[in-house]
C-alpha cells in the first residue's frame, strides 16, 4: 500500500468478499451495510438481532429487511478501544415468554476517557415484538466503585468483576442454554506482548478472568458446580466458573446432549487451539501451556514449574492445533463456531463443528467421531461469528453456516451477514466493484472495474451497470462515466451467468465532496510503541467553506493477515497511543472524513510505520533455547523490533551441547531467568550466560515447542495423553 492515499482512491465492493467453497455449496450476503458487526442471534419470530462493535444493536425484520434505526444505541458506554467493544448477544431460548437478550460488551466507565482501564458487563434487555425496550439490567460484572475510570480490583470470591485491563481477549461469546442457563466466555485480559503476571488470573476460581461460566438468568451460579462444591452461596464467583485456563475463548458453541461447549482459544504468538470441553472442573493450561506445548517465557516463570519440572496441574489437550504463520501454519486467530445438527448438508457433516481464522480465512470441520479435521473453505475473512440459522427464516434454510463479516478494515459500512448453503444446480456469481477516484468534481470522469467478479461454476458473465444518476446503462465490464452534477451517488454492478443467476455489488462516489488534508501524521515519519500520535487536519468544502464535521479512524494492521480497530475520534487535533504490544510487523491507518452540511462525505489515508532496530539474544555457550516473545528460538537469535515494543525474553534452566550440561547463570541485563524488557532505540544483544555442571540442574528447563504443521489431535479425552505428554516433556521431545 502506498504511504499516503488520496481521497477515495480505493473502495472495495459492499458485497462480502466471497469464500472458495466445496463443489455443491454457495455464498449469500443476507444484510450488507453495516459498521463493525460481531455477532448475530434470532428472536422466535424471525427478527434477526446484529450486534455493532461500537455499541449498537440493528434489528432486520422476518424478511430480512434491515430497519434504518438502531434497536439499542450504548455506544456512549462501550470501549471500543482494539479488540474491545459489543461482541456478543444471545437470545433467550425462552424469549417467548420473557423477551430477554443478552448484550456482552466492554464497559467503558468515564466517556471521555477512550485509553483507560475498563471492564466487561453481561447486560440483559427486554425486547418486545415492537422493537421497543422494556427493563434493562447488568447481571454479570456487577462491580462498579463509581469512580470516573476503574478496573477491576483484586480478584475475590465475592467481587463481581470481569477484567478488561488490556485491549485485547476480554470477552467474546454470550449463549442461552434449552435449559435456560447462561454460558459466557472471558479471556485472560493480559497484555499482549511480554509476560503478564495478570494472566495467571485464568487458574484462580475467584476470578471471572481467562473462563467459561456458567450461570442462571440472573448471573448467578448454578448448583453442581465444580470449582468450590462445598460453596452454596450462588453469589460467589467460584459458583459461575465452569473451566478454566483459557487465554480467549472468543468464539464458542454449544454441542447439547449434555456435551460441554467447543471452545476457539485464541493462542499468542505459537499456536491456536480447538477445544471440546469434557464437562466441569476443566483447566486448559494458559499461561504455562499453549495448546500441547509448554509456552515460551511464561515457562520460566516459577508458577509453571513443578518439582517434576512441567506445570503440574491437571492440563486437558485441545483436539485440534494449529500454529501461527510464522511457524509454518496457517493460524492467526481462531474462531470457534457451530456443531452442525441439520439435514440439509450432505452425509458426514453432522454432528461435525466448523471453526475458521479470522486472519487466514481457512474454514474447517471437526468431526468428533474420528478425531479428523478437514478443510472446508479458504477466504472466508474476516470473519468473526459463525451460527447455524434457525428453523422457519423465508431467507434461509434451518441450520445454514451463517457469517458476520466485520469488513476488510472494518469501515462503515463494510461489514455484513450472510449464509453458506448446500446449493442446487448453478451456484451464484460473486459480484466484485471498485473505481477511482471516488471523490471527484462535477465534470471528471470516474473508472469503474468489474473484471474481478467471479462465477464459481465458471460460467461467463453479463455485467450491467447504473450509475446512480439516471444516465443510460453500461453493459461493459470496466466502463468509465462522468457525473455532471454535484453530489452523492451510489453505482450498482449487476453480474448474471447463463442461468441467469445474478448478485450485486455497489460503489459510492461522491461528486463535490469536501477537500480533505492532514497535516499530521506524516508518512515519512515513524512512530515508537507507546507513545502519543498527535492528529492534525482539516477540510473545505466545494465551494471552499471551512468544514467542522471531522472523525478520525485509526486501524492497526498486524502483519499482512489481520487489522485491530483502534476506534474512531472526533475533531481536528485529537490524538491516539500506539500500542506496546506490537512490533515490526504492524502499521497503523489514519483515515480522516470530513462531512459538509449537505451531507457529502470525504476523505484521506495516511499509512505510518514503526521506528525498527535490531535486537539479538545470545548464549554463552552458543546453542540455548531461548524465548522471545512467546516463541520459541535458539541463540544466537535475531530479529527486527518496534522501539518501544514490550516483550518477554527468557532462557532454557540448562541445555546439553557436545556432552556438556550447562546451568543457567544469568542474563547480561541482570534480569531474572524469564522477565519482561522494552526494545531500546539502539541497537541490542542480551546475553544469557551459563555454567558447566557434572549433574542435571535443579531448576526447570523451557521446553520449546515443535513448529509442526496443523494436525488433530488424540481425541479420545485429555487424561489419555498427559501422562505421555510429560514423559516427552521429560525428555526433551516437545
Amino acid at each position: 500500500m502506498a504511504a499516503a492515499l488520496a481521497a477515495g482512491a480505493f473502495l472495495c465492493s459492499t458485497a462480502g468478499a466471497a469464500a472458495n467453497l466445496p463443489a455443491g455449496f454457495d455464498q449469500q450476503a443476507l444484510i450488507p451495510g453495516l459498521t463493525r458487526p460481531t455477532a448475530v442471534a434470532w428472536a422466535p419470530d424471525g427478527r434477526m438481532f446484529i450486534a455493532e462493535k461500537d455499541g449498537v444493536v440493528r434489528v432486520a425484520d422476518a424478511n430480512g429487511v434491515l430497519q434504518p434505526d438502531p434497536l439499542i444505541d450504548i455506544s456512549d458506554q462501550v470501549a471500543t478501544l482494539g479488540d474491545r467493544g459489543l461482541l456478543g448477544i444471545a437470545v433467550d431460548t425462552s424469549y417467548a415468554s420473557n423477551h430477554y437478550i443478552y448484550l456482552l460488551y466492554t464497559y467503558r466507565s468515564n466517556p471521555d476517557d477512550f485509553n483507560g482501564p475498563a471492564v466487561a458487563k453481561l447486560r440483559r434487555v427486554v425486547v418486545n415484538p415492537d422493537n421497543s425496550l422494556g427493563a434493562q439490567q447488568v447481571i454479570l460484572g456487577t462491580y462498579d466503585p463509581g469512580t470516573p475510570s476503574f478496573a477491576c480490583p483484586q480478584a475475590a470470591n465475592d467481587i463481581d468483576c470481569i477484567p478488561s485491563d488490556s485491549s485485547t481477549h476480554s470477552i467474546g461469546t454470550v449463549r442461552s442454554d434449552p435449559d435456560g442457563s447462561l454460558w459466557v466466555g472471558s479471556g485472560d485480559a493480559a497484555e499482549f506482548g511480554g509476560v503478564d503476571q495478570k494472566a495467571f488470573r485464568t487458574y484462580d476460581e475467584s476470578s471471572l478472568a481467562g473462563k467459561i461460566l456458567h450461570i442462571d438468568r440472573d448471573g448467578h451460579g448454578l448448583a453442581g458446580h465444580a470449582f468450590c462444591t462445598s460453596d452454596a452461596d450462588l453469589s460467589h464467583v467460584c459458583t459461575k466458573v465452569y473451566a478454566k485456563g483459557f487465554r480467549n475463548p472468543f468464539r464458542f458453541t454449544l454441542r447439547g446432549g449434555g456435551l460441554g461447549p467447543a471452545v476457539g482459544d485464541v493462542g499468542w504468538n505459537s499456536w491456536e487451539e480447538l477445544d471440546m470441553l469434557q464437562g466441569p472442573g476443566g483447566d486448559y493450561g494458559w499461561p504455562c501451556w499453549e495448546a500441547t506445548h509448554q509456552t515460551p517465557d511464561y515457562s520460566a516463570d516459577p508458577q509453571c514449574n513443578g518439582a517434576g519440572g512441567e506445570y503440574t496441574k491437571p492440563v486437558q489437550m485441545p483436539v485440534f492445533e494449529n500454529p501461527h504463520t510464522a511457524l509454518g501454519g496457517d493460524g492467526v486467530a481462531i474462531i470457534g463456531g457451530l456443531t452442525y445438527t441439520g439435514s440439509d448438508f450432505p452425509d458426514g457433516y453432522a454432528g461435525t463443528t466448523f471453526f475458521g481464522d479470522y486472519g487466514s480465512g481457512i474454514l474447517r470441520r471437526y468431526d468428533p467421531t474420528t478425531g479428523d479435521t478437514t478443510d472446508f473453505a479458504t477466504g472466508a475473512s474476516p470473519w468473526v461469528d459463525l451460527e447455524a440459522a434457525p428453523p422457519g427464516l423465508s431467507y434461509a434454510h434451518a441450520s445454514d453456516l451463517i457469517y458476520v463479516n466485520i469488513g476488510a478494515t472494518a469501515g462503515d459500512g463494510e461489514g455484513e451477514v450472510g449464509r453458506v448453503f448446500d446449493s442446487v444446480g448453478s451456484r451464484t456469481p460473486v459480484a466484485r466493484a471498485s473505481g477511482t477516484p471516488l471523490t471527484v468534481d462535477p465534470g471528471l470522469p470516474v473508472s469503474f472495474k468489474g473484471d474481478t467478479s467471479r462465477d464459481p461454476d465458471g460460467e461467463g458473465l453479463v455485467y450491467d451497470w447504473d450509475f446512480g444518476d439516471g444516465s443510460a446503462h453500461s453493459k461493459s465490464a470496466n466502463p468509465t462515466h462522468t457525473y455532471g452534477a454535484y453530489g452523492a451517488y451510489t453505482a450498482r454492478l449487476t453480474v448474471s451467468d447463463t442461468e441467469k443467476l445474478s448478485s450485486v455489488a455497489s460503489v459510492h462516489v461522491t461528486v463535490g465532496g469536501p477537500r480533505v488534508q492532514i497535516a499530521d501524521p506524516k508518512s515519512a515519519t515513524p512512530y515508537q510503541d507507546g507513545n502519543a500520535v498527535p492528529l492534525n487536519g482539516s477540510a473545505h468544502d466545494f465551494f471552499g467553506k471551512v468544514v467542522t464535521d471531522l472523525r478520525w479512524h485509526v486501524i492497526l494492521h498486524h502483519s499482512t493477515s489481520h487489522i485491530h480497530d483502534i476506534g474512531t475520534f472526533p475533531g481536528s487535533t485529537p490524538s491516539f497511543t500506539t500500542l506496546t504490544s506490537h512490533s515490526a510487523d504492524s502499521s497503523y491507518d489514519v483515515t480522516l472524513t470530513a462531512t459538509d452540511s449537505n451531507g457529502l462525505a470525504g476523505s484521506q489515508t495516511v499509512t505510518i510505520h514503526p521506528q525498527t532496530v535490531g535486537f539479538s539474544l545470545a548464549s554463552s555457550p552458543p546453542g540455548a533455547p531461548v524465548g522471545y516473545a512467546g516463541t520459541a528460538q535458539t541463540a544466537p537469535f535475531s530479529t527486527n523490533s518496534a522501539v518501544g515494543f514490550e516483550t518477554s525474553v527468557s532462557a532454557a534452566g540448562q541445555f546439553t551441547s557436545n556432552g556438556t550440561t550447562y546451568a543457567f547463570s544469568s542474563w547480561s541485563d541482570g534480569g531474572a531467568i524469564g522477565h519482561n524488557i522494552t526494545i531500546p532505540a539502539a541497537s541490542t544483544t542480551l546475553t544469557a550466560t551459563y555454567a558447566a555442571q557434572n549433574q542435571t540442574s535443579a531448576q526447570s528447563p523451557l521446553s520449546v515447542g515443535t513448529a509442526g504443521k496443523s494436525a488433530p489431535l488424540d481425541h479420545r479425552g485429555p487424561d489419555l495423553r498427559l501422562g505421555t505428554l510429560a514423559a516427552e516433556l521429560r525428555r526433551g521431545r516437545l
